[in-house]
């Protein structure tokens, strides 16, 4: 439903007259909030680290979650695993002399 919302144009939904009887309302505040902290759209480039409201929502549940703090500026957002640690070598390896070993 948020993603629903972030994808439509806004007078279809966040701004339409009738959004809340068609969806929650906690839904439409994320939505704003998201649409907010990513003004080109859902489908376009952003930093490569990711969005920044995203980074800092993820940095507090690990703070929260684990007690210590984490900075949203340590924070990577992938495609996933793989794309995280292909990332990560690409940044170990600076010629084509170096080499990585996986057991």
């Amino acid at each position: 439903q948020v993603l629903a919302l972030c994808d439509l144009p806004a007078e279809c939904g966040v701004d339409h007259p009738e959004v809340s009887k068609m969806f929650p309302l906690d839904v439409i505040r994320r939505a704003k909030e998201y649409r907010s902290a990513i003004p080109s759209g859902t489908g376009s480039y952003t930093n490569s680290q990711g969005v920044q409201l995203f980074r800092e929502h993820i940095a507090s549940f690990i703070q929260e979650r684990d007690g210590h703090p984490a900075y949203p500026g340590d924070i990577f957002i992938t495609n996933g695993a793989s794309a995280g640690i292909q990332n990560c070598m690409t940044a170990l390896i600076a010629s084509d002399k170096d080499a990585i070993m996986i057991p």
